[in-house]
């Protein structure tokens, strides 16, 4: 053996693994939000022309991705533990080129309503993702190596919407959807060239059915107590989502123009916060534990919502959105975290697509609850609802790390 070849040892080979697609998810994610931004706008020209029945279709193609993801993504998480993540990694990506980009030659808002359900059922690219990288790292990286994935997925939505309404404007909408189409197979093909996955497929009379997945819920006491986490928290993050635009235009009343800008910086800070801290959240798990980090980043978050309800003017706006990302950049890596701790090695991507349906459940009924309750209540209230429950995840899983800690003490 040369000492080259020496060199290459499983501890470089997650490395070259996690750098990879690190790329390739930043490549994706960004084309992907590139037509988020204008999606609603994309409604109009198909011929809806008043604005209620615009809005009403808004709300339905994007929670169609969300709904269709969410039954789907155990489904892929199975056949990712039984084929090989790298192969859900491809279908996913190969499948988000062709569905994003069929929706260039749609012409009725059916039609692009069924391309975003289609969207979200062959999709789960980040989730293949992370099931990837997590099936290759060394436990005692594991969070490093998650943190570093979400600050580039978290890149990616950042970066997308900026370029979205650019190239928009310049080259129209169906001409946005060819370019995140290219940008999907761009990722695709890095992952075929230079991922290599070293997958040993179950013996078959180990193999678990997809009832087994879902039974994983029942059976993993972690992966119970994170899915609960993760359904709350999200329901919290995303309730503010419909109303977060109107309550920066009620600040900057009779201030002049640039709303639109300041309402994109707005909505970018969580983002670029999340960039910076992510990598750091996943270090911090490593040395301390995933469950306290997961418990520590929502009690800060939680926390960090609570003066929203005092804030008069977008400046203040963007110094909080900031600080909350901070916080909420360590939920998910930590999350992911104690999941893929927990469960054999043949069951991550199952175990991590169950946590990806936990999300997408949370993402459906957090915008509904929060467009109800704002109109009920106001807006400034749905601040303090979110950070209420926020903290209750926090309390949630500092009690579940509290009792996993004594139990790992007992004699």
């Amino acid at each position: 053996m040369t000492q080259r070849e020496g060199a290459r040892t499983p501890d470089t080979r997650w490395r070259r693994t996690l750098y990879v697609m690190w790329l390739a998810e930043f490549v994706a994610t960004s084309g992907i939000s590139l037509v988020m931004p204008f999606l609603p706008l994309y409604v109009l020209d198909l011929g809806v022309e008043d604005p209620v029945d615009a809005q009403r279709w808004a709300g339905l193609l994007i929670a169609a991705n969300f709904i269709s993801s969410a039954l789907m993504a155990p489904v892929w998480g199975w056949l990712g533990d039984r084929y090989g993540r790298k192969k859900m990694v491809l279908r996913a990506i190969f499948g988000l080129s062709v569905a994003i980009g069929l929706m260039a030659l749609v012409r009725t808002p059916q039609q692009l309503l069924a391309l975003r359900l289609l969207q979200g059922a062959v999709g789960g690219f980040v989730a293949a993702s992370i099931a990837l990288v997590a099936s290759a790292t060394p436990k005692k990286h594991l969070g490093y190596a998650l943190g570093l994935l979400q600050a580039s997925s978290t890149a990616g939505h950042v970066v997308g919407p900026l370029f979205g309404g650019i190239l928009a404007d310049h080259f129209g909408y169906a001409q946005v959807f060819l370019i995140t189409g290219a940008t999907c197979v761009v990722a695709g093909i890095i992952v075929t060239l230079f991922v290599h996955e070293k997958f040993t497929p179950v013996a078959p009379e180990k193999r678990a059915g997809i009832r087994d997945t879902f039974s994983m819920l029942l059976t993993l006491p972690a992966l119970r107590a994170t899915f609960g986490i993760m359904f709350i928290t999200q329901i919290g993050l995303m309730t503010i989502q419909p109303i977060l635009a109107l309550f920066v235009q009620s600040l900057e009343e009779g201030s002049g123009g640039m709303l639109r800008t300041k309402v994109g910086l707005i909505f970018a800070m969580p983002g670029l916060a999340s960039v910076l801290a992510a990598p750091l959240w996943g270090r911090h798990g490593d040395r301390v534990g995933h469950r306290y980090t997961l418990a520590i980043a929502l009690l800060g978050a939680g926390l960090l919502y609570l003066p929203h309800y005092l804030v008069h003017t977008a400046a203040q706006m963007m110094v909080i959105r900031f600080c909350v990302g901070l916080c909420t950049a360590g939920i998910l890596p930590a999350a992911n975290s104690v999941v893929a701790s927990a469960v054999e090695p043949g069951q991550t991507a199952g175990a991590l697509s169950l946590l990806s349906t936990a999300r997408w459940l949370g993402c459906i009924a957090g915008p509904l609850m929060g467009g109800y309750l704002s109109a009920r209540f106001g807006i400034r209230p749905m601040f303090m609802i979110t950070g209420a429950l926020l903290l209750t995840s926090g309390f949630g899983a500092w009690r579940t790390a509290h009792r996993a800690a004594a139990k790992a003490n007992e004699p």
